[in-house]
């Protein structure tokens, strides 16, 4: 996402911890969302996609675990080594 800070995998800790800069990054993203609602307007309702490069495994794997506590849905789709460029 532009404008996202990169995270590097060592950053990320296992497991829910609240101190974890990815989940402080995507909870920052949602709430900014949340507030272009107007009143009366649904709640935003948040989605998170993993594209996971074929080299990307181990770094969704310390991901994934550290975004459970938002209890948002998450998906994941693996990209082909030749599809992993124009992503």
């Amino acid at each position: 996402m532009p404008g996202t800070p990169m995270i590097s995998p060592s950053a990320l800790v296992r497991g829910n911890d609240p101190d974890n800069p990815l989940l402080k990054a995507v909870q920052k993203i949602i709430d900014r969302r949340q507030t272009t609602l107007r009143p009366g307007e649904a709640p935003y309702r948040a989605h998170i996609r993993f594209l996971v490069r074929p080299d990307g495994l181990r770094t969704y794997y310390l991901a994934f675990p550290a975004l459970e506590g938002l209890q948002v849905p998450m998906t994941r789709e693996n990209l082909k080594a030749d599809n992993a460029d124009n992503e």
